[in-house]
């Protein structure tokens, strides 16, 4: 008896509600959504940092989240931004689940695959038997030692008939299948391509964030002999100003090592050299946002840091910082060269 085929297109079927709900249709949008999320977050948390120096003004004097927040102004902000990251993180979860769902459909439907070529196969090879079996059943009739069976006939011809039918109709399901599980495996990894670490890991680290932010609030009512001015922004003032400083030297210094340790390494092996580069890399990618940020910050405060009592230390350190990266990013240049230049 001839061995029956699977119900593949049964099979396929049921995936068919797995593969609508998880493919990239379905994520696309939510991905949009989170993407939209994000930079409204970004409007949310430029703000914050202005409330500090207003509330501070407002007679605010404790330095946590909890006493800015009996400020209305920074209260407003911080919640604006608080319930923005609710929901950034819901529709993040949500996007996560939906890729989980996604990968494990395409595995489904990678088996299926699998399960319909097997059968297929199994199936031409029993064709096969039964063809070579009659031809060996041909030669004894012509010999006459064996009568023609037409049972036999009439199986093989069920048979090729069968052939010549399902396998295209598997073919052509099986093309469905492929470009379902394509759909799938890209709505996979859509998310991941379309966002970037800062992003993915915004609502994880959103306390951190908060208390970076506050860590730039100024030490006292604004305008004091602290160095507060009431007309710079946040980041400005020069006690969080000073910091970005130092920490903008300590990068570029550390960039400025690693493309050292890197040329050296490269000398025995380049590839000892590869992790050095890439800090290396990563170093300069971290550098030049702080560097561009302050830029656009240096550009919109012109007036008030002339005007600041403290303009010529400003100069001074906006200086130290153009030098810092320029320098940074020579060094990288130098050691790529020197690197591809060594056998």
């Amino acid at each position: 008896m001839a061995k029956k085929w699977g119900d593949h297109a049964g099979a396929a079927k049921k995936l068919s509600g797995d593969v609508a709900k998880h493919g990239l249709k379905v994520l696309k949008p939510l991905i949009a959504d989170f993407i939209n999320s994000y930079r409204r977050i970004e409007g949310h948390a430029d703000k914050l940092p202005g409330t500090l120096i207003k509330a501070r003004e407002n007679g605010v004097s404790g330095d946590g989240l909890a006493a800015f927040k009996k400020d209305k102004g920074f209260a407003d902000a911080y919640k604006l931004l608080d319930k923005e990251v609710d929901v950034l993180w819901a529709v993040q979860v949500k996007i996560k689940n939906l890729e989980n769902e996604a990968l494990a459909t395409a595995q489904d439907l990678k088996n299926l695959a699998e399960a319909i070529e097997k059968d297929i196969s199994e199936h031409e090879k029993e064709l096969k038997d039964a063809e070579d079996e009659l031809k060996k059943h041909e030669v004894k009739v012509k010999a006459g030692k064996a009568t023609l069976v037409p049972s036999m006939l009439k199986a093989i011809d069920v048979q090729r008939k069968d052939m010549a039918k399902t396998p295209k109709d598997l073919e052509k399901l099986l093309k469905e299948i492929a470009a379902d599980r394509k759909d799938l495996l890209t709505a996979g990894d859509l998310f991941d391509q379309q966002t970037d670490k800062t992003m993915v890991t915004y609502a994880a680290k959103f306390d951190k964030t908060v208390e970076k932010i506050l860590d730039l609030a100024p030490d006292g009512k604004a305008g004091d002999d602290d160095g507060n001015d009431p007309d710079l922004p946040a980041n400005l003032q020069a006690k969080p100003f000073g910091m970005t400083v130092k920490k903008a030297v300590a990068s570029g210094k550390a960039i400025e090592k690693h493309c050292l340790t890197a040329i050296a390494k490269a000398q025995k092996d380049k590839k000892q050299a590869d992790p050095e580069m890439k800090a290396v890399k990563a170093g300069i990618e971290a550098l030049k946002k702080v560097y561009v940020t302050l830029g656009k910050d240096r550009k919109k405060a012109a007036e008030a840091l002339r005007k600041s009592k403290l303009a010529k230390e400003y100069e001074r350190q906006f200086k130290e910082i153009d030098e810092v990266f320029a320098s940074a990013v020579k060094a990288q240049r130098l050691a790529v060269v020197t690197i591809a230049k060594l056998p």
